[in-house]
């Protein structure tokens, strides 16, 4: 099923994000020419890169940063090649609830970190020795400005979106390139979401294949965590709502993992042998149903 530029624009927007964090890291001029000076080596065929705070000091900005961004790309669809992606209007209240409170989860870390700044620089005062050098921090009252979250909203592109005066040839072929343009656009979203269905279903059959039990100790070889089937269950639950087109395969194909896989218990998976063979065999002919629509 396909959807028209008009149609598209009222069911699904352009969204990007734009995090910001300090990279705590800095090229250390003085100690890489001095490596290249004693392996007699060009200066320009190594740099030594110094961390300026501990990394486990950094860990909870990292995850909260990487959260943010994990939950964006999981909830929207590829569009354009400069970081934008299309975010389907069924799933923005959803995305934008969310969104919002990994954002404050963010701050909260940025401000525990900030407010612990002065004493993790003492402490890299220690670790890096001769490597220290103050120049390279930012000042206490400044850390703050290194991280930000920024998300901006766009509409998709409408062949009548432009206000200048040409002839009806010039415009013809310019809305044509925008319908051409859009559709080309919407085809990859469409791709990024079979490329997941993929993804998730090639591993849960890999797994499943390779798990077993010892016949003799008991003990279970290749095990599998229950993030296995969780994840499918995630992707399956999450699909109408990125399905921009409302595309009949990609339900079809949803409804049949819905029904025949993600249904079933992963405990139950790894104690019933029979279960394991009918929901691979089943998750291997959606896999090739899948392979006939990409």
């Amino acid at each position: 099923m396909t959807t028209t530029p008009m149609a598209l624009g009222e069911r699904a927007m352009l969204v990007s994000l734009s995090i910001s964090i300090w990279s705590a890291r800095k090229h250390d001029v003085r100690i890489s020419d001095q490596v290249a000076a004693d392996h007699g080596a060009d200066r320009s065929m190594g740099r030594y890169a110094k961390h300026l705070i501990p990394r486990g000091l950094f860990t909870a900005v990292n995850a909260a940063n990487n959260a943010l961004r994990d939950h964006h790309n999981l909830n929207t669809l590829a569009w354009g090649d400069d970081g934008t992606r299309i975010l389907p209007a069924a799933n923005y209240l959803a995305y934008q609830a969310r969104q919002q409170s990994l954002e404050d989860a963010f701050g909260r870390a940025v401000r525990d970190f900030v407010a612990c700044y002065p004493d993790y620089v003492e402490t890299a005062r220690k670790a890096l020795n001769g490597l220290f050098d103050a120049r390279d921090y930012p000042a206490p009252g400044r850390i703050v400005e290194k991280f930000g979250v920024r998300r901006h909203f766009m509409p998709v592109a409408q062949p009548d979106d432009f206000r200048v005066r040409l002839g009806d040839a010039h415009v013809a072929q310019i809305r044509a390139e925008i319908e051409a343009r859009n559709a080309e656009l919407v085809e990859n979203a469409n791709r990024d979401l079979w490329q997941r269905l993929q993804e998730v279903t090639g591993r849960l059959v890999e797994r499943l294949s390779a798990f077993d039990v010892d016949p003799v100790a008991g003990t279970r070889l290749h095990p599998f965590r229950d993030s296995l089937i969780e994840n499918v269950r995630s992707l399956l639950e999450i699909m109408p709502r990125l399905n921009i087109t409302g595309d009949a395969r990609i339900e079809r194909v949803r409804q049949d993992l819905a029904d025949k896989v993600a249904r079933h218990d992963p405990e139950t998976l790894r104690e019933d042998r029979t279960l394991r063979a009918e929901v691979v065999d089943a998750a291997n002919g959606t896999l090739a149903q899948m392979e006939g629509y990409c």
